[in-house]
């Protein structure tokens, strides 16, 4: 006998999607196995000034755009205010025009792009405890985080950016 077993809505859209999430893993090891190789033996990392706190509201649009609020502003990788501005907005821009621009006036290194590629692709987090109805919402944010990264990185790969 084949027991039925009840799955709620939540783990039915997880488990159905789960695929999504071993490939955004596979493609995290084996592209940061491949940055690392390529990076292991340098002996410098360019640091840039960054915001540290880059939201849409630090954004003043004039003749320039300009960023304002750098109170928590240091020295780091130039990748980490696109990091973060990314994981908190993907839904919100065009992302890939977005870096299209960014790219253009600030070009990164092949190997910092590649971590920026590798840390966007790192799956969020997704726990299955809770009100059914957060918990699938929750789950459809972090599908639709990882569905629009693949696509994100693909589209700008291919391009060669």
């Amino acid at each position: 006998l084949i027991e039925e077993t009840y799955m709620s809505p939540s783990h039915y859209l997880f488990m159905r999607n789960i695929y999504k999430v071993f490939a955004a893993l596979d493609y995290t090891l084996n592209e940061l196995d491949v940055w690392y190789d390529s990076t292991k033996d340098d002996l410098k990392e360019r640091v840039a000034f960054i915001h540290n706190n880059l939201e849409v509201e630090h954004f003043i649009k004039n003749k320039k755009g300009y960023l304002v609020s750098w109170e928590k502003s240091k020295i780091d990788s130039p990748i980490l205010d696109l990091i973060t501005f990314y994981q908190k907005e993907y839904m919100n821009f065009d992302f890939e025009s977005l870096f299209r621009k960014y790219l253009k006036n600030y070009p990164l290194k092949d190997n910092e792009q590649k971590l920026l590629f590798i840390v966007i692709s790192i799956p969020p987090l997704i726990n299955l405890e809770g009100k059914e109805m957060n918990v699938t919402r929750d789950i459809r944010k972090k599908l639709d985080y990882i569905f629009k990264t693949e696509n994100l990185i693909k589209n700008l790969s291919s391009e060669g950016i």
